[in-house]
């Protein structure tokens, strides 16, 4: 069986508007190309990986892929969870392609933590100006001081920096306009962003929350190589900041990947009456 699904539109690197065309034979392997309609697509995707298999396309392709021996079957589950994945990885352009090179980054543990987050929308009740006290330990024992950030309703995440009064020195930078300043704290940080509307609708259908999350790592005021570590506590890190509440100002979450294990606690200020 060869099962076509579409991503896009997109730009290519032309400027041209354009879809991605995937087709998955043994699960979760799968093929791909690029073209600027169903029918070419799909004409390419049978020509190319469809010899002597049954042809089936996500209904949304129903019509071009009728004409070409394509039968609309409903998108069995394990492509929907990969088309969102892949759709993840994509949206964050050329960032996203190194993320998904690699095998040692926890990227799933990573989205189901941001779909709890999101659910939870801890934001609501604490600012970005109110420290957390967020404490590692298991293959590291760190000390951070986080917050929570909810932008415009469009991008919200959490960020932790490796030493203590972070907050009050980037606040003092930013009330100077000295921009360079208020960006130089170490520490490590995730954002849901809204992402290209093509890729935050495949992940809504495949994790529950729309948007694509952004995880990066801060030195010397630059973004640094992502490491195991680094996204194993950023994951651990929206699970905890999903179960804080008015009433339940502590949030714990373990997390164990291959070899690496941390446990994430973190404790919210009291809310002022």
């Amino acid at each position: 069986m060869l099962y076509a699904i579409r991503l896009g539109p997109m730009e290519n690197d032309e400027g041209e508007s354009v879809f991605w065309y995937l087709g998955f034979t043994k699960l979760p392997a799968f093929r791909s190309l690029l073209a600027t309609g169903d029918e070419d697509g799909l004409r390419q995707l049978a020509k190319l990986y469809g010899k002597g298999q049954r042809l089936q396309c996500e209904p949304a392709l129903a019509k071009a892929g009728k004409r070409l021996g394509f039968v609309s079957q409903p998108m069995p589950e394990l492509i929907r969870k990969v088309r969102g994945f892949i759709a993840f990885g994509r949206g964050l352009g050329p960032y996203g392609g190194e993320l998904l090179e690699r095998d040692d980054l926890p990227l799933l543990q990573l989205l189901w933590a941001a779909a709890m987050f999101m659910k939870a929308k801890p934001w609501q009740w604490w600012s970005s100006t109110q420290p957390l006290k967020v404490s590692v330990v298991g293959s590291v024992d760190r000390q951070f001081e986080g917050n929570l950030t909810g932008f415009d309703d469009d991008q919200f995440g959490i960020t932790l920096y490796e030493n203590a009064g972070a907050l009050d020195r980037m606040d003092v930078a930013l009330k100077a306009r000295d921009v360079p300043l208020s960006l130089q704290e170490d520490g490590m940080a995730v954002t849901v962003t809204a992402g290209p509307e093509w890729a935050a609708e495949p992940m809504e259908e495949a994790y529950g929350f729309r948007g694509i999350p952004v995880p990066v790592k801060l030195q010397g005021g630059k973004m640094a190589k992502i490491d195991p570590l680094t996204l194993t506590i950023l994951a651990a890190a929206l699970e905890a900041a999903s179960w804080l509440r008015p009433d339940s100002l502590t949030g714990s979450a373990d997390l164990s990947v291959r070899d690496t294990h941390v446990r994430v606690t973190i404790q919210a200020p009291a809310l002022l009456v």
